[in-house]
C-alpha cells in the first residue's frame, strides 16, 4: 500500500477527501488508481524494488518520496473524476510521478 484513507485524510483534510470521494468504493478506486500509477512510474524509473505496493505492510514503510507521488496522483484523480481543475497549490505534488520516471 502507498496509500490509506487515513493518510489522505491527515493530509488533504477528512472534509476535502470525503468532498472528492463521498463513498468507501470512490476512494478506493481512486487509491487503487493512484497506486498504479506510482507502480508505473516506479517501474519506469528501474525502481522494481518498491513495486507493488504490496511490497510495503504498513504506511510507516512507504519511502516518503512514494507517498508523496501517490498522494500527487490521488489529487490529480480525485479532482479529475469530479470534473475540477487542481488547485495550483496541488500541483508541485503532481509532478512528483514525473521525477521518478
Amino acid at each position: 500500500m502507498y496509500l490509506t484513507e487515513a493518510f489522505l485524510q491527515a493530509a488533504y483534510g477528512s472534509s476535502q477527501v470525503a468532498a472528492l470521494c463521498p463513498t468507501a468504493g470512490e476512494l478506493s478506486e481512486t487509491i487503487d488508481l493512484a497506486e498504479a500509477e506510482v507502480e508505473s512510474a516506479l517501474e519506469m524509473g528501474g525502481y522494481t524494488g518498491a513495486v507493488p505496493s504490496s511490497v510495503y505492510a504498513a504506511m510507516a514503510d512507504v519511502p516518503k518520496i512514494i507517498k508523496l507521488a501517490a498522494y500527487g496522483a490521488w489529487l490529480e484523480l480525485a479532482h479529475l473524476r469530479n470534473g475540477l481543475e487542481l488547485p495550483k497549490e496541488a500541483q508541485p505534488y503532481t509532478r512528483k510521478i514525473e521525477d521518478i520516471r
